[in-house]
């Protein structure tokens, strides 16, 4: 697969992994899209990698989602590669009353169900483009979990397991050939 001259949507790019993976892509040669909540962090890494598109986006809120897809599909229609790596980590020790389920919904929102809306809305688009691609990050700690982050451990087993069947659900489809979902 080639990636050069490619159309890239990197959500919560625009800091760590996220913004490295995206400084890397326009580097060689593509047009990257970088998403985050925060229009400081946005307007930061734009500034920082001339030639970087930002999108302010929730991928935790399917209203935000749905918008951004409807200014891909209308700016960005050659869109071809998803890198769906916005997530969050903290670090929650479970028997801690202070910490609330809101506190906990919100990593599982960011991390899992994100990448599960994401991934929904702009599958027609990216079905409609050859050579198309669904990068989904996971971790280590969705094989190997640790006592201090039982939550993001849980919510990057869950992403590789969507992302298994995801793969599956595409081959039986015959959306995309064999090839691409390997």
């Amino acid at each position: 697969m080639k990636l050069a001259n490619r159309t890239i949507l990197v959500t919560g790019g625009t800091s760590g992994i996220g913004l490295a993976f995206a400084q890397r892509f326009l580097q060689m040669g593509n047009t990257v899209i970088v998403t985050g909540r925060s229009l400081q962090r946005i307007e930061e890494a734009v500034a920082g990698s001339p030639g970087l598109i930002g999108l302010a986006a929730d991928v935790s809120d399917p209203d935000s989602v749905a918008k951004l897809a409807e200014t891909l599909r209308a700016d960005y229609p050659t869109l071809d590669i998803v890198f769906n790596n916005a997530g969050i980590m903290h670090e929650y020790d479970l028997f801690d009353e202070r910490i609330t389920a809101g506190q906990l919904a919100a990593e599982i929102n960011t991390n899992l169900t994100g990448t599960v809306y994401v991934t929904q809305a702009l599958l027609p688009l990216l079905a409609a483009r050859p050579e198309a691609m669904i990068v989904n990050v996971s971790s280590l700690l969705a094989s190997v979990s640790v006592a201090n982050a039982p939550t993001y451990s849980a919510t990057k087993a869950g992403v590789h397991m969507f992302s298994d069947a995801l793969r599956e659900q595409m081959r039986e489809s015959g959306a995309w050939s064999a090839t691409s979902c390997a």
